[in-house]
């Protein structure tokens, strides 16, 4: 049985945010191959799928040959290049709708982008009754935490899947029958997600304090 109207959107896992991609995220090939994992053992538990993906043709002062990596940033996720792709290990995956954003301004959450006939997510996950949302992805400090902020100021309720410390006690996904994943999805009110942001531990998605850490952070999925 699937949760109750629950989609999990898959934010921004694209070889431009991992290694060897324009913006890299330190392990985001090895985060986007847990994804992998995660989905086609997980369908049962969502309503929908849906991926979002920095897609920038001009985004203005959004992208510097000279970045503060606060409000710009080296050209990246560049629509034509294959950087710009979803990441191969879930490319083939069958998802429900993809949300591309950020063409000509900058767009970290992905509420702020269309699907390809011009809805916007909240239309998407509204259409198909979608009340909560497991958020995973690329890159923490960002993305995924500008999603899950939109995601809760819009009345959705929202979960983040991520590894738990290693030292604590390890528990089961709520609606796996597999073994065993290292943390739960867990609901989060926005305070929630500020206060997480800046644990070094960066167990759940928030904000980080950017102007003294200019550096992006992956959402990690829990090893099998």
């Amino acid at each position: 049985m699937t949760s109750s109207h629950r989609a999990l959107l898959v934010v921004d896992v694209q070889p431009t945010f991992c290694e060897g991609g324009a913006l890299a995220v330190t392990g985001g090939n090895a985060c986007a191959e847990r994804i992998a994992t995660y989905i086609p053992t997980h369908y049962n538990c969502y309503d929908m799928v849906v991926t979002t993906q920095d897609w920038h043709i001009d985004p203005g002062n959004h992208f510097s040959n000279n970045p503060d990596f606060v409000d710009s940033w080296p050209p990246h996720g560049v629509v034509g290049t294959d950087e710009a792709e979803i990441h191969p290990a879930i490319a083939k995956i069958p998802v429900d709708a993809r949300v591309k954003k950020g063409q000509y301004a900058a767009a970290y959450s992905g509420f702020e982008g269309t699907t390809e006939d011009g809805s916007i997510l909240e239309t998407v996950l509204r259409d198909r009754g979608i009340e909560a949302v497991d958020i995973v992805g690329l890159a923490l400090s960002h993305c995924v935490k500008d999603t899950a902020l939109d995601a809760q100021r819009l009345g959705f309720v929202i979960r983040l899947v991520t590894i738990r410390d290693h030292r604590r006690q390890t528990v089961r996904h709520p609606c796996s029958t597999q073994r065993p994943w290292r943390i739960p999805a867990r609901a989060l009110r926005e305070g929630q997600i500020h206060r997480l942001s800046r644990s070094r531990h960066h167990e759940l998605s928030g904000r980080l304090p950017l102007r003294s850490r200019p550096e992006l952070h992956q959402l990690r999925l829990p090893r099998l």
